[in-house]
């Protein structure tokens, strides 16, 4: 697959999915990826949830290997119970097409608060806009 392909704005949904106890329910929104991948197959990524499409968070890192294999990462940040942290959300996925269309799908962990048992499953579900 050619890696210079792969750049461009995805649409698509990130859901949430609490699977420890953090208070907080999961979900779904609506997001635009921003993907600038490069010969080599590393990409950084910026996301934009809806409904204003404002970047979210710091950029992701990742590479995109031979056969579609993705893997990302970035780094977040969390204040539980009044403590502060960075820590770093990993996904892990494939790229591929569908009927002419390109598709992308990641699913990692968020751990926000893991001394106080606070994980969320996250999946990212994406097509390239064309």
């Amino acid at each position: 697959m050619d890696a210079a392909r792969l750049s461009g704005v995805w649409s698509g949904k990130r859901s949430t999915q609490e699977v420890g106890n953090c208070g907080m329910s999961g979900g779904g929104k609506n997001l635009r990826v921003t993907l600038d991948v490069k010969s080599d197959g590393s990409f950084t990524a910026t996301e934009a949830r809806a409904p204003d499409y404002k970047t979210v968070g710091p950029p992701w890192q990742g590479h995109v290997a031979p056969g579609g294999i993705v893997d990302a990462d970035r780094s977040a940040y969390a204040v539980c119970k009044g403590e502060k942290r960075e820590y770093r959300i990993r996904l892990a996925g494939k790229v591929w097409t569908d009927k002419a269309r390109l598709r992308l799908r990641l699913e990692g962990e968020d751990a926000p608060c893991p001394q106080y048992s606070c994980y969320f499953k996250l999946k990212y579900t994406l097509d390239r806009d064309e």
